[in-house]
């Protein structure tokens, strides 16, 4: 039996919809095969993978090569919110200096730091800041060796300092025991301190539920439950700082008692039907015209997904409005700058967004 990573509680492991035909994907971009067992808990609504031993073994294999950025060439993926690129680390912290004061001569731990982009990032508007990060690696990342006011630390690694601000970006999904791994790193923050979280929403991005290493689906009632069952109390929960994802700030919580107890807002299973329908006609529209190559826009988690699922070998080329990565190859495919009037474009996109570019674009 499996149990909830949030309440406790134990899954239904027989009332989970099948998205195991669909072709999976790893967070870093990569082909992973089908399968992936989704469920959701009927007590707090988290929708989740259950914590099985293969479902370990997959993201170990996974971790061994991983590479964030690895179609950009190491550069940080571009956030389109207007007609201008901006960088992901940018326009967070611009949002985070605009809703709270990050503080003078402040420390920061950036938890699962990978490349560093967001630390280099940081550093550059706010150089008073005292920053540090870790990961799993044992070395520091390549763009931070020439930052020497950058510590690094390895995760595991004994902690004697402690922090104002703890940033944890796109990591929360990954962790195996959200709860307890919150636990324990909110107890590096400094009195009054606070932890910045960015996750997936489900609700606005069905393809979350196809990467092979996304342990936990959150929604912002159930980022929010499980937040406070670690110990936190949410100040901000924001779902328009960037498309798609929720931008969390918490802080410990002070008193126990006077925690409110959060309900469900979400229907969890009507959420997973309406994403198991939508990814299931977008498969039969790649599927579709089997004699032609298809070119696909995009090229980060759906449209490696899309060209999973009608086979690399059948991908004429993908596009990509941000020009890190044009010019270069994603899955051995060349990637290049959107041109108005071509045909067998397949869009795997939300239909708002697949409507504006077929319009822009004339696909």
């Amino acid at each position: 039996m499996f149990f909830c990573v949030s309440c406790g509680e134990p899954l239904d492991s027989e009332g989970g919809l099948n998205f195991s035909h669909f072709h999976q994907v790893t967070s870093d971009c990569r082909l992973f095969g089908s399968g992936g067992q989704v469920l959701h808990c009927a007590a707090c609504g988290l929708v989740q993978r259950p914590r099985s031993r293969r479902w370990r073994e997959d993201c170990a294999e996974i971790y061994l090569d991983y590479q964030a950025h690895r179609q950009g060439r190491g550069e940080e993926q571009k956030v389109f919110n207007s007609s201008l690129g901006q960088s992901r680390s940018d326009g967070l912290i611009s949002h985070i200096s605009g809703k709270f004061r990050i503080g003078d001569h402040a420390s920061w731990l950036d938890y699962g730091c990978g490349e560093g982009h967001f630390l280099e990032s940081l550093s550059q508007h706010r150089p008073d800041v005292a920053l540090s990060g870790c990961d799993h690696t044992n070395e520091i990342p390549q763009r931070l060796r020439n930052q020497d006011r950058i510590k690094y630390f390895p995760v595991g690694s004994p902690f004697r300092a402690r922090f104002d601000w703890i940033s944890l970006i796109h990591v929360v999904e990954h962790f195996h025991d959200p709860r307890n791994d919150l636990r324990r790193i909110q107890q590096l923050l400094k009195p009054g301190g606070r932890i910045f979280i960015q996750v997936p929403d489900l609700d606005r991005n069905p393809f979350d539920l196809i990467i092979a290493d996304h342990g936990s689906f959150f929604t912002r009632s159930t980022i929010c439950q499980l937040l406070q069952g670690s110990g936190l109390d949410v100040e901000l929960c924001a779902d328009d700082w960037v498309r798609k994802e929720l931008s969390i700030v918490a802080t410990q919580q002070t008193d126990t008692k006077h925690i409110a107890s959060l309900k469900t807002a979400e229907e969890p299973q009507r959420l997973l039907e309406h994403h198991l329908k939508f990814l299931t006609s977008l498969k039969s529209e790649i599927r579709s015209n089997k004699k032609e190559k298809i070119t696909i826009f995009g090229s980060s988690i759906a449209a490696t997904w899309a060209a999973a699922e009608r086979g690399v070998e059948n991908v004429h080329e993908f596009l990509d409005e941000d020009s890190s990565r044009q010019n270069a190859k994603h899955l051995g495919v060349p990637v290049r700058k959107p041109t108005p009037g071509l045909q067998n474009v397949i869009i795997p996109l939300d239909l708002d967004l697949q409507k504006k570019l077929k319009k822009k674009y004339r696909y």
